[in-house]
């Protein structure tokens, strides 16, 4: 077994090599070999940034569902492209299969994946592993904090960059607006209390409950 990195789409350059460093690193320290297909993000863009971007999947905004249509539209381009080329280094250096580790991700589109897996490896008559890691997330994460390994916060090309700093923006904004929502809801929950004990005091000999005066 061998693992190839292959990912034209990593902009910027910088980006490209501390991902790759990193990959070089864990492939050496377990023993496995690594192919590094050519670094050609001119063709990327001809073939998937044509799809064009940024399309950020903000669930409240109403351009989602336009937006998921093109995103898997350039999505697809891409993984098109990574596995073709990723099929033509296993016929190169003689494997009879080919996998992804994409699939671990929830926040990629597994089943564009497999199915661009499976073309490129048809094309190529080879085997496709078609395993969706996602149920791995969790400990993926947690084994690469452990070895220190670089995490990245973006997909990769300079599209997603744009849009996952959109989606953060926005579960940030979100998440401030449900803490004011349930500040409200608090505060008229313990209104209803300070009425509903003014009332309890009106009666003959009754106590208060919870101290409000």
């Amino acid at each position: 077994m061998a693992l190839a990195f292959v990912n034209p789409n990593i902009h910027p350059e910088a980006e490209y090599r501390l991902r790759l460093d990193t990959l070089s690193e864990y492939a050496s320290g377990i023993g496995c070999a690594l192919i590094i297909d050519d670094y050609d993000p001119e063709q990327w863009e001809r073939e998937a940034g044509v799809f064009g971007g940024p399309y950020p999947l903000i669930s409240t905004a109403d351009d989602y569902q336009r937006n998921l249509l093109l995103r898997q539209k350039r999505c697809a381009a891409c993984y098109r492209l990574r596995f073709s080329r990723t099929a033509a280094l296993a016929v190169a250096n003689g494997a009879n299969i080919i996998g992804s580790t994409l699939t671990i991700s929830p926040y990629q589109f597994t089943q564009l994946i497999i199915a661009q897996l499976d073309e490129a490896a048809r094309s190529c008559g080879l085997n496709a592993a078609r395993d969706d890691y996602r149920p791995l997330f969790p400990v993926a994460t947690r084994r690469s904090r452990e070895l220190g390994m670089y995490r990245q916060n973006y997909c990769g090309c300079h599209y997603s960059e744009i849009e996952a700093e959109l989606e953060r923006e926005a579960r940030k904004k979100q998440r401030k607006q449900n803490q004011k929502v349930r500040a409200s809801s608090d505060t008229s929950v313990a209104d209803g209390n300070l009425i509903e004990c003014k009332a309890d005091d009106s009666l003959d000999g009754a106590d208060n409950p919870v101290g409000t005066e």
